[in-house]
C-alpha cells in the first residue's frame, strides 16, 4: 500500500470505531494515520473529535486550530470544548471557546446563550466585563 492509501484505511478504520463509540480504539488508529501524513485535514479533524471525545480538551483544540476548513458542525465542537473547560474551572480557556462557538453560529441562533454563558464566566475568572 501506498502512503496516501495507509492514511485512508486507518482514517477509514478509525472513523468507523468513532461512529461506534470506541474512542480509544478510534484515536490510535487515526493517530497512526497522523504519524503517516500529520497535516492531512481529515486526519486533524477526526484526532480533534476523538481527542474531544476522550476528553483530552487541550489536545483537541491544538489539532482543530490546525484545521483550515472543517468538514462539520463547528458550532457544537466549540459549545462542547467551552462546556468541558467550564466543568474542569478553566475559565479563560471556556471563554475563549466560547467565542469561537459564536464565530461559527452564523444565524446568531444561539448568541443570547453564549453571551450569558461568557458573562458568567468572565465573574469566575475575574476578567473585564464582556462586552457584545
Amino acid at each position: 500500500m501506498t502512503n496516501n492509501a495507509d492514511v485512508n484505511t486507518l482514517l477509514g478504520q478509525g472513523k468507523v470505531a468513532f461512529q461506534k463509540e470506541k474512542y480509544e480504539q478510534a484515536y490510535k488508529l487515526v493517530e497512526q494515520a497522523s504519524e503517516i501524513e500529520p497535516d492531512n485535514q481529515d486526519v486533524l479533524y477526526q484526532l480533534a473529535l476523538c481527542n474531544k471525545s476522550l476528553g483530552n480538551l487541550n489536545e483537541a483544540v491544538v489539532c482543530m486550530e490546525k484545521v483550515d476548513n472543517p468538514p462539520g458542525d463547528m458550532f457544537t465542537f466549540w459549545s462542547t470544548i467551552a462546556h468541558s473547560f467550564k466543568s474542569n474551572s478553566e475559565y479563560h480557556k471556556s471563554i475563549n471557546s466560547f467565542k469561537r462557538a459564536l464565530l461559527c453560529d452564523p444565524d446568531d441562533v444561539n448568541r443570547d446563550m453564549i453571551n450569558s454563558y461568557i458573562d458568567n464566566l468572565v465573574l469566575k475568572a475575574k476578567y473585564p466585563p464582556h462586552k457584545n
